[in-house]
């Protein structure tokens, strides 16, 4: 796995989330999806859940959970969601004490 490198771009996990805030359901029934779990060396999960996370308007980081073995998330998407705000909170947080440390 230290290997594993995913272009956001180029992946189709991430590119579920084009034009939508969010994704939640089912990995889509085509071979290209599936190829990130065999590289992961995981079976197909029942649901996932991508977020992107962003900064200052620009795509920073992307969220996936899945539901593992179990028939589904557990948790609401607004969690998530409002955790990822939190996230980008703490991004833009950092990025202010590293130019006040510049100064």
């Amino acid at each position: 796995i230290r290997t594993l490198r995913l272009q956001v771009t180029e992946e189709p996990m991430f590119r579920l989330v084009a034009g939508a805030g969010c994704y939640r359901g089912p990995v889509p029934d085509d071979p290209g999806y599936h190829g990130y779990y065999h590289l992961l060396g995981t079976r197909v999960p029942a649901e996932i859940l991508v977020l992107p996370i962003y900064l200052n308007d620009h795509l920073v980081a992307m969220f996936y959970g899945d539901c593992g073995d179990y028939e589904g998330i557990r948790v609401e998407t607004e969690q998530y969601r409002r955790a990822m705000i939190k996230l980008a909170y703490a991004f833009t947080l950092l990025q202010l004490k590293q130019k006040i440390r510049s100064v």
